[in-house]
């Protein structure tokens, strides 16, 4: 599946998050709520992929998927991959709503790492406009992390 259908796809998800999730976002409801509905409308988009909220495990060990940071383990809000193998990884997601205006460099690393370290193929970072900011035009801010921008080891 290319990059093109992929973000069509987390576009038309998105989209039905507005729909019918549009109180969460004009509330600015908790950003767990609001990930694991984008979640749902997700789910059965990308035939042959699982889609987990905060899963955390890989491969057929069982072992737990998780990129090393310090103090603390990080893994991403949504993954759409195959359980049980870390070959057929497809997309990471971080969200972060406009609300929290804590850095996104740590959330961008976690992309990154998620890439390099257990082969996803996509990778992005949504900014979810909520409360005041969900009436601008432009709801949703993807950024997109490519091998350019990853991290040195994993680079082609």
């Amino acid at each position: 599946m290319g990059k093109n259908r992929v973000e069509s796809e987390l576009k038309a998800a998105l989209q039905k998050l507005e729909e019918k999730d549009h109180c969460l976002l004009a509330w600015d409801a908790h950003e767990r709520s609001i990930v694991h509905r984008l979640a749902c409308y997700l789910e059965g988009r990308f035939h042959g992929y699982s889609v987990d909220v905060e899963y955390n495990r890989q491969g057929d060990r069982n072992d737990p998927k998780r990129v090393e940071r310090p103090r603390r383990r990080r893994f991403p809000d949504i993954v759409a991959h195959e359980r049980g193998t870390d070959k057929n990884n497809l997309l990471a997601i971080e969200c972060k709503k406009s609300s929290n205006r804590t850095s996104r460099v740590p959330d961008r690393k976690t992309l990154k790492d998620m890439k390099c370290d257990h082969g996803y193929k996509f990778a992005v970072l949504i900014e979810i406009k909520v409360g005041k900011d969900h009436t601008s035009r432009d709801r949703f801010r993807l950024d997109w992390i490519d091998l350019d921008s990853a991290a040195p080891h994993c680079r082609s």
